[in-house]
């Protein structure tokens, strides 16, 4: 920025845009407020990117009081939303299985989305997927179908939404088409169908799709292994899955892997079937990764704790803690008085000691009580489940009361330690678009968002600087490809009057004139076409436009 100050360029909101994508890892995301106050300072407006950029960062973090935040700051700015902060706000709501609310900025992104954008729609796939929509998730899903050209990810997000929804046919139906139409080529799509059959403790038929995996050369990663864990579980076997567990805790975990939703997830439930079990060393191990994987706050968020997820709260609670700075209280059965005690209340009281409990496991020095755990586990199932058949049992409004008096006989302040949770940070498993969504906002260069954005200033300024008009993104994109994405035709025609290639392909071998096509540009394909484009070109998949 200073290079472009001293040569008395305009710095326009991308620029800003950059550096607050380069400022948004954990460690540096402390500089994005100086960014944007350099930016107020400047008189550069803040664009709908710009929000987008940081709706996404406190998304990842999995801060739904922050993201709110920073929508409520976009609206009293009057920038108006686009269906990419809408995909944002949805996805991040389901995952803190905030459901209500998903709902809201679901049918937002219904009424705002542009034509058949498949980005958009894959969004939708995963957020009817945990909403249990079926018919809309049917409806998205035909609308994908018609296009000319249907990715691999699609399929798997399809397979794995009908997995979540019990729909075992239906996601066996897609699994038999993607094998049909595709040349299944990545662990990823072996790790659809195996997740589904994974969740219904069907571990026959995961173990053929595992040795159909292998024999097409496709190697198992750790959540394969994590898939199959559960799947043992489920069924039974707990020697096969403690030696499952073990080979993918033996895998070289990439970063990709470890923010992926499916690995989380799956992580979750074995965690929860683990403590069902009374397995406190293996919950440690676990909970010690996702800790390492800086997935700490999705315990400790109150997104989680008012969620409607039974896991996160069981989670919370199977937590360690240091022998002598805990106290259980044991009520006397006459002294306790149903009618007069507000349930809100103690619902209230109960989250904010699940968050205590879980800030400090954080801390170091803190040692695992087996009984203390197991103690904590039962009364949390007694309290969240009800009682079992018998009548001797204690109702499950009286077992709440236990597990708020183990905090408040804690030296401290619980209300401190839950503001102390809520400066934890760290990458979340929600991602626009699957493990790869990142792609969308973070690695887009300065040639390319002005493309996308439609903004011909900033893309001239862009070009006359020296960058390429055919440098491609992490996907594989050019500029052209996202102006045909979008639809901006004098974008397009300003590029090919810049030399830019209208043949060249994506890391799926998609050339703009597919894009075209499979956005229904019909203009734009005519432009194309009559500048050179290559109708007979074929992608990976041996589709022409």
């Amino acid at each position: 920025m200073r290079k472009m100050r001293e040569h008395g360029y305009p710095i326009s909101h991308l620029v800003f845009n950059r550096l607050i994508t380069l400022h948004s890892s954990p460690g540096r995301k402390k500089a994005i407020p100086r960014i944007l106050a350099q930016m107020k300072a400047d008189k550069v407006a803040p664009h709908v990117s710009t929000y987008n950029i940081l709706l996404k960062i406190e998304a990842d973090g999995n801060n739904i009081e922050s993201l709110t935040k920073v929508f409520g700051e976009m609206k009293r700015a009057n920038v108006e939303p686009n269906e990419i902060t809408y995909c944002i706000l949805a996805t991040a709501h389901s995952v803190a299985r905030l459901y209500s609310v998903t709902e809201v900025y679901v049918e937002e992104i219904e009424k705002s989305k542009t034509g058949n954008n498949w980005s958009t729609l894959d969004v939708l796939l995963i957020l009817y997927g945990y909403l249990g929509k079926e018919d809309d998730l049917e409806r998205t899903l035909g609308v994908i179908q018609k296009l000319p050209h249907v990715r691999y990810k699609s399929f798997v997000l399809a397979i794995e939404a009908f997995g979540r929804l019990g729909r075992l046919d239906r996601a066996e139906e897609l699994w038999l088409e993607m094998k049909s139409t595709k040349q299944l080529k990545s662990t990823e799509h072996f790790n659809s169908i195996i997740s589904v059959y994974c969740r219904r403790g069907l571990i026959d038929k995961a173990s053929e799709v595992f040795k159909e995996m292998e024999t097409n050369g496709c190697r198992p990663n750790a959540i394969t292994y994590r898939h199959l864990t559960l799947g043992c579980l489920k069924a039974g076997l707990v020697e096969e899955a403690l030696k499952a567990l073990e080979v993918g805790m033996d895998q070289t975990i990439t970063s990709t892997v470890k923010r992926s939703t499916p690995w989380l997830e799956t992580t979750l439930l074995v965690v929860e079937l683990f403590a069902d079990r009374g397995d406190v060393e293996n919950v440690k191990r676990l909970f010690t990764e996702l800790k390492e994987a800086r997935y700490s706050r999705a315990v400790s968020d109150l997104t989680f704790l008012q969620g409607e997820n039974d896991v996160a709260k069981l989670f919370s609670i199977l937590v360690s803690f240091k022998e002598g700075n805990l106290k259980i209280v044991r009520l006397e059965d006459d002294d306790w008085d149903e009618t007069s005690t507000s349930t809100d209340l103690l619902d209230e009281e109960f989250n904010a000691a699940t968050t205590f409990i879980t800030c400090n496991v954080l801390k170091e020095g803190f040692v695992l009580s087996n009984e203390v755990i197991l103690e904590l586990f039962g009364l949390y199932k007694i309290a969240t489940h009800g009682p079992c058949n018998d009548a001797h049992q204690p109702s499950p409004l009286k077992m709440v009361l236990p597990l708020i008096d183990m905090q408040k006989n804690k030296d401290g302040d619980y209300e401190a330690s839950s503001s102390a949770a809520k400066e934890l940070v760290g990458p979340v498993f929600s991602t626009f678009l699957h493990e790869d969504s990142d792609d969308l906002l973070w690695k887009l260069q300065l040639i390319h968002a002005s493309s996308r954005e439609g903004e011909i200033n900033n893309l001239l300024k862009c070009i006359d600087s020296g960058t390429s008009v055919n440098l491609k993104d992490s996907e594989g994109r050019t500029p052209l490809h996202w102006a045909v994405d979008r639809g901006h035709l004098k974008v397009a025609e300003l590029l090919v009057s810049k030399k830019a290639d209208v043949n060249i392909k994506d890391n799926e071998g998609q050339t703009p004139l597919h894009y075209a096509s499979v956005c229904e540009k019909q203009g734009i394909a005519e432009f194309l076409v009559n500048h050179g484009a290559d109708k007979k070109l074929k992608d990976n998949d041996g589709y022409s436009p």
